[in-house]
């Protein structure tokens, strides 16, 4: 698959290919049921970035990081409510490859 932006090609690999070369890998989505500091899930092996979207916590990372993010809770006597986990697709691979955003607006339907 060929990835043109511009006319111009900036990438030809294959599907899986593609999204591997962006690196990201996992997400987990959770609205945790008290307060957590963002520095003790990002100190999780694997993870490589945290977010915040209102009461909602996105944390990104390499495949595997639910059982330690799942861990960090735990310990901290946290639950975990309407987790979700998401891999990267070839939509995710052609939006950051082109430079555009793919984060749905809030209100959106995902």
């Amino acid at each position: 698959i060929m990835v043109v932006d511009g006319g111009k090609a900036v990438a030809i690999d294959t599907p899986a290919g593609l999204i591997a070369s962006i690196g990201s890998g996992q997400r987990l989505r959770f609205t945790p049921s008290g307060p957590i500091s963002d520095e003790l899930i990002h100190d999780v092996p694997g993870v490589t970035g945290v977010e915040r979207r209102g009461s909602q916590i996105i944390v990104i990372g390499s495949e595997g990081i639910l059982q330690g993010v799942s861990a960090v809770l735990t310990s901290e006597g946290i639950l975990a409510a309407n987790l979700s986990i998401e891999q990267d697709t070839l939509e995710d691979a052609y939006f950051a490859l082109t430079n555009q955003d793919n984060t749905p607006e809030e209100g959106d339907a995902a």
